[in-house]
């Protein structure tokens, strides 16, 4: 499958949310540029609500531990939701409204640690 079919499924599984996708020119270039190919195709058909690991592991036929290190490393950017309660963690996909928040934040604190360091 080609990258552009690959973020094309994404955008359309992402399409699914409360929020879903604005129709505009910079979608395309804004998607590539926050996920890369990798993970767009993992995250692809990721529940946008709670699921376990196991669930998860499952649903991806991936081994358990490599998927965890793969969700924890998207949850640290912002992209997959993270929750523990007791011994369970669950992983949910983060909808295009919070990321797109988020990553706006993330450089707005940027930009004044920035100046605070001037």
């Amino acid at each position: 499958m080609s990258e552009q079919e690959v973020y094309q499924r994404f955008m359309d599984w992402l399409k699914q949310t409360w929020w879903g996708l604005p129709k505009a020119d910079e979608l395309v270039p804004l998607v590539m540029t926050t996920y890369t190919p990798e993970e767009a195709s993992l995250l692809t058909g990721m529940p946008f609500s709670g699921r376990n690991l196991e669930e998860l592991a499952e649903l991806k036929q991936m081994g358990p531990a490599e998927l965890r290190q793969r969700l924890d490393a998207l949850a640290k950017k912002g992209l997959v939701f993270r929750t523990v309660k007791g011994d369970t963690v669950r992983y949910s996909l983060n909808d295009s409204l919070f990321v797109n928040y988020r990553s706006t934040s993330d450089c707005v604190k940027t930009d004044m640690a920035a100046d605070l360091s001037t």
